[in-house]
């Protein structure tokens, strides 16, 4: 995927999230949970479907039965692979989870631990729905360890842009529900203006790593362009403007959220909602080292080419 095209694909899928949490507060007979989705919405398709009679009742089984079996259905496409084993296992299982999930979406008053009442169906159908994504989760992973062990170096990294693409839209995501759900929290809950004034100040120390990660990841999609090509002097060029990113998005990163701590700390007093988690981004600051040191690894690996045709 290109850079260009990568944006507004962003874009697109912040406004989508943003939207479906908003949605959870509104339509919470649709849209329980966040975690629920899409699972959610496909078993309420199902009922509505269902209850039009005998034959839309069959199609709806059908469907049911049909969705379920896609993940099956892709594994027995590359039966026989031993390299795939393991994949093919998690996609068999997916399905039988999928079963599940949308089974139980449909009657969560079933899998529900509050003594069959319907008070806790958004905790089940939350729970239904991250079993499911875990399993999606498990065979990209497993996916991407087969690719990585057998791939030659420009199938390689051309395997990294997908990677980075799928952590950009997972950042992506993270930004788009957390500020959401802060902006949401904040029109339902009577507050001060310092209050709210914190909130946003320890908003932005959540969100703005997510910022700079993806800012990181446009640079490093440049530099694996470069290293395509296979040229030199753009190589070099392109590793020193991502390392100089990454430093810039670690010193911002956890400047900010020093800042926000030292506020929170000097207005305690005059607070009257104080946060006493530990905002620390470690993922985004782990992120931003890896990539810098991958950076750094290719700008040094070049230097050694360089100095290795002139011995030559």
């Amino acid at each position: 995927m290109k850079r260009k095209l990568l944006i507004p694909i962003l874009v697109c899928e912040a406004l989508i999230l943003a939207a479906l949490v908003l949605m959870t507060g509104r339509r919470p007979e649709w849209f329980s949970s966040l975690l629920a989705f899409p699972f959610e919405q496909i078993s309420h398709g199902f009922a509505v479907l269902s209850r039009r009679g005998a034959l839309a009742g069959g199609i709806a089984a059908a469907l049911y039965v049909g969705i379920s079996a896609i993940p099956a259905l892709a594994a027995l496409r590359s039966a026989g692979k031993k390299e795939t084993r393991a994949e093919r296992i998690s996609l068999f299982v997916l399905s039988g989870v999928l079963l599940l999930t949308l089974y139980g979406m449909a009657h969560p008053v079933l899998f529900s631990p509050f003594g069959g009442v319907s008070e806790g169906n958004g905790l089940v159908k939350a729970a239904l729905g991250t079993c499911a994504w875990s399993f999606v989760v498990l065979y990209i992973i497993l996916r991407l360890i087969r690719l990585f062990r057998e791939e030659s170096r420009e199938q390689l990294i051309l395997s990294m842009r997908k990677l980075l693409c799928a952590l950009a839209v997972l950042f992506t995501g993270a930004f788009a529900i957390q500020l959401a759900g802060s902006l949401a929290g904040m029109r339902e809950t009577a507050q001060t203006g310092l209050d709210k004034g914190m909130i946003i100040v320890r908003l932005t120390a959540v969100l703005l790593p997510y910022v700079l990660d993806i800012l990181v990841i446009l640079r490093a999609m440049a530099l694996m362009d470069t290293a395509v090509r296979e040229d030199r002097e753009d190589l070099v060029k392109a590793a020193e403007k991502l390392s100089h990113t990454c430093c810039l998005a670690l010193a911002v990163t956890v400047s900010v959220t020093a800042v926000a701590n030292l506020l929170q700390t000097v207005l305690m007093r005059r607070l009257t909602d104080i946060s006493v988690a530990a905002e620390i981004p470690v993922i985004s600051v782990a992120f931003a080292v890896l990539i810098l040191l991958f950076a750094r690894l290719l700008t040094e690996n070049k230097k050694l080419r360089d100095d290795n045709d002139l011995f030559i």
